[in-house]
């Protein structure tokens, strides 16, 4: 009895430790169940019940989705592919949407400064892939552009840039990765700033001069930038040929 009662407190207490590392991935097994089940039934009942929304609200609650953002997206795109100007489906898509913000946010927020790199750079694409551009997630990015890892600071100013173009402090944090003395911050910054496709034509200078890098992959990088942000412009052809 003893040992059975170690057993259980054991498990107990792993799962407690399992929930505040990984709150947000716990979490969302239930919110799939209530902030996309919700909605989706609501579709269903007022009168949106087409077999493809009765498809994915079947999906749902069978556990179909594990529980993932990546999941939560998944939803998103199948109720987007159905019909997407459908004045309830596009609320039952800004409901899911907001509710996957705040819990991306919370977990952003609270793990000060302690979360592993990858995992705030996965919540911060999934912030940008939300294309939504509120206070609450300029103020969690902006937060994060002064995080000790530079891979979370230029992932924060590349999405910061993609929902605000031309973001004054996520910018300055670019120009200045451009021209920092690690050849990885160098990469990273040459690959937000095309992703976020910036149209600083100071940064396009600072970008063109770093296709001399010594290293190859930086030089690599700045002209893969280039080509997203340029791609017919006739100077910039002649630096990349080059």
């Amino acid at each position: 009895i003893k040992l059975l009662i170690f057993l259980l407190s054991f498990k107990v207490q792993k799962n407690l430790t399992s929930y505040n590392k990984h709150k947000l991935y716990v979490t969302l097994k239930e919110l799939l169940k209530d902030y996309t089940r919700t909605p989706v039934q609501e579709l269903y009942e007022t009168g949106q019940n087409s077999p493809k929304i009765k498809k994915i609200l079947k999906d749902i609650k069978s556990n179909k989705y594990d529980n993932t953002p990546t999941s939560v997206f998944k939803i998103i795109d199948e109720l987007e592919a159905i019909e997407p100007t459908i004045p309830l489906i596009l609320e039952a898509v800004v409901k899911i949407k907001t509710r996957l913000q705040e819990q991306l946010i919370e977990e952003i927020l609270e793990s000060d400064n302690e979360m592993n790199p990858d995992r705030y750079n996965e919540n911060i694409s999934f912030l940008g892939r939300l294309k939504l551009n509120n206070e609450k997630i300029q103020h969690a990015l902006t937060v994060c552009l002064k995080n000790k890892f530079d891979s979370v600071r230029i992932k924060s100013a590349e999405v910061l840039c993609s929902i605000e173009p031309n973001h004054p402090e996520a910018v300055r944090l670019l120009m200045s990765s451009l021209r920092h003395s690690n050849h990885y911050t160098r990469q990273m910054a040459c690959e937000a700033i095309g992703s976020a496709k910036l149209k600083d034509e100071k940064i396009h200078k600072m970008v063109a001069e770093i296709l001399d890098d010594v290293h190859y992959v930086v030089r690599a990088k700045a002209a893969w930038a280039l080509a997203q942000l340029k791609p017919n412009d006739a100077a910039i052809i002649k630096a990349l040929e080059k």
